[in-house]
């Protein structure tokens, strides 16, 4: 990574009007749209933007001035080299969050296979495991997720 205000020019005592300005010229000059297809001046504009994204940024701006050009990349940047790990990564925390269907009993004539009655006592409904189907619902005991 280059230090953001070589990139853009500037002093590290530069205002906020001096590294606009800076940015401004920076941007114009290797703007994709005047360079269409070039991938190297599309590249530089992405660094130009993002130098300008935290130097205007107070906060993380004196993030970066403490730890300088050193400053570590965070996950995103590493997973956004490799679009293709990222998404392995992202789907196997999504597979943490998956509940699996619970096991039915279709051919149950007491609750149709949904694996629950229910049971009314004039204004009340209370829902209870089918008696018949027990044995077929996912059991926490065992690990099953209900």
């Amino acid at each position: 990574m280059s230090d953001y205000y070589e990139l853009l020019g500037v002093s590290r005592a530069a205002s906020v009007e001096e590294i606009r300005a800076a940015y401004r010229k920076r941007a114009s000059e290797s703007h994709p749209d005047r360079h269409p297809g070039d991938a190297a001046v599309a590249k530089k504009f992405c660094e130009f933007s993002k130098a300008y994204e935290v130097l205007m940024d107070s906060v993380r701006r004196q993030t970066y001035d403490r730890s300088g050009a050193k400053n570590p990349r965070t996950l995103f940047d590493f997973l956004a080299d490799d679009l293709e790990s990222a998404l392995a990564v992202f789907g196997q925390v999504a597979s943490l969050f998956e509940v699996p269907e619970p096991k039915k009993r279709s051919e149950c004539t007491t609750c149709g296979g949904t694996g629950e009655t229910t049971i009314e006592l004039g204004p009340l409904t209370f829902t209870q495991s089918c008696p018949d189907c027990e044995a077929e619902k996912p059991s926490p005991v065992n690990g099953d997720r209900p």
